[in-house]
């Protein structure tokens, strides 16, 4: 079983900042769009995140049985694109970095949850049964 190399994006839809940063950072340093050049990113622009689409996806994946394999390289590749953005000064204010180092905390707190009670469920939402079984470390 591969181990996973990043968080997925099942993770970072229930966080608007996080996800529309993925989304930005693909788009201008993966995937070089030409209407992302000399673009900055704020994370008060969540304007193309379509929540209701990502809420429907992330209720559908808390359902699905899943089982991840982290190492620490699942979450230092989205530390290392915010440094880099933040050392390049891609950010649109000083305080953005911040904002997804935050995010980004209470994201990886909300999976070890998940993780000890061993059962998938929604960011600010109470845990329950019809939430698949998210196995802890074994």
């Amino acid at each position: 079983m591969p181990l996973a190399k990043d968080i997925t994006p099942m993770h970072h839809f229930q966080l608007p900042e996080l996800a529309a940063f993925r989304g930005f950072f693909w788009q201008k340093s993966i995937l070089y769009y030409d209407a992302f050049k000399g673009r900055k990113f704020s994370a008060d622009d969540t304007r193309n995140n379509n929540t209701e689409i990502t809420s429907r996806i992330v209720d559908a994946w808390c359902r699905i049985p899943t089982t991840e394999i982290w190492n620490i390289e699942t979450v230092n590749s989205t530390l290392r694109q915010i440094r880099f953005y933040r050392d390049t000064n891609v950010f649109a204010s000083a305080g953005d970095a911040q904002v997804l180092y935050d995010k980004l905390g209470q994201l990886v707190d909300h999976i070890e949850k998940q993780a000890e009670l061993g059962v998938k469920f929604k960011i600010g939402e109470n845990p329950h049964r019809c939430g698949a079984v998210y196995p802890a470390q074994q």
